[in-house]
């Protein structure tokens, strides 16, 4: 029997700090409209239940798994205290400056009264006023602008992880 080969890419494929962070700011811009992040099912009193409420409660879902999936944080949560405590075990810093947001950073707007109980959010910073995080209508990621505030209270507070930060790429050998 013989054996296939896989075949190897010509170019040499390396992955860096700032290839990584990226490809996160592409997944983040690209989960718009997506409803991957609306159900998460446990099991209450025997039997099924969604946690996340079909979405309309699922941006502690949403921000974490996309951590997760980046290895930016230990795991995914169902509730905004929980991420931000992993996000501080996991290395992230609060940025002290909310009008020094920088692409990539967890925003976490402050809790609202919601029904009988008090609710935060949480989302990705992009860009120029802009933010991604799950609308409790829709039940999914939508861009949104990120001051004063959105359907929820102003920001609260934003985190960073200092060692993900955007880089320069290094000067070419021989490059003047």
């Amino acid at each position: 029997m013989t054996q296939s080969r896989i075949p190897v890419p010509p170019e040499i494929v390396e992955v860096t700090p700032e290839t990584e962070f990226e490809s996160f700011l592409a997944v983040v811009r690209n989960s718009v409209g997506s409803h991957m992040f609306r159900n998460f099912f446990v099991r209450r009193e025997g039997e099924l239940f969604d946690a996340l409420h079909d979405g309309e409660r699922s941006c502690a879902f949403y921000v974490s798994s996309i951590l997760t999936i980046f290895k930016k944080i230990g795991s995914f949560h169902n509730t905004v205290r929980s991420t931000v405590q992993d996000l501080a075990r996991s290395g992230w810093v609060q940025v002290e400056d909310l009008d020094s947001l920088a692409a990539g950073d967890v925003l976490v707007w402050g809790a609202e009264l919601i029904g009988e109980s008090w609710h935060s959010h949480v989302g990705f910073y992009l860009t120029e006023g802009t933010a991604v995080s799950i609308s409790a209508e829709t039940g999914t990621p939508v861009r949104h602008h990120d001051h004063p505030n959105h359907a929820w209270s102003a920001i609260a507070a934003a985190y960073r992880l200092p060692t993900w930060a955007p880089r320069p790429a290094p000067p070419v050998e021989g490059a003047r």
